[in-house]
């Protein structure tokens, strides 16, 4: 299984596999060349403080070089009222699969 890292942009991706590791300084583009397993089913456990101010993170499939790893879901508190989530997840393109990251928008 390779595991390909690239600051390239997509447009870049979508042209060309990318066949050696290139080191980046800001964050890395995690591409894999098979599918991450199904999503797993979580208990979402108690809240830790009011409604407004916490949401639950899903768990995912995290690439650890070798395999998947998984990360179960947690409570984050929201940067201000009305954030929103978009979770990490695993884009299919062309062959291969593309991480993208978790972040508040």
């Amino acid at each position: 299984m390779k595991l390909v890292r690239t600051a390239l942009t997509a447009l870049v991706l979508a042209a060309a596999p990318i066949a050696a590791a290139v080191p980046v300084a800001q964050a890395d583009t995690i591409i894999v060349h098979r599918g991450p397993p199904p999503l797993r089913h979580e208990v979402i456990v108690h809240r830790p403080g009011p409604a407004r101010d916490w949401f639950w993170q899903p768990g995912y499939w995290r690439w650890s070089g070798a395999d998947y790893d998984w990360v179960g879901g947690h409570w984050d508190r929201r940067p201000h009222a009305r954030a929103v989530w978009v979770a990490p997840h695993w884009a299919h393109r062309h062959h291969d699969w593309v991480f993208v990251e978790g972040h508040w928008r």
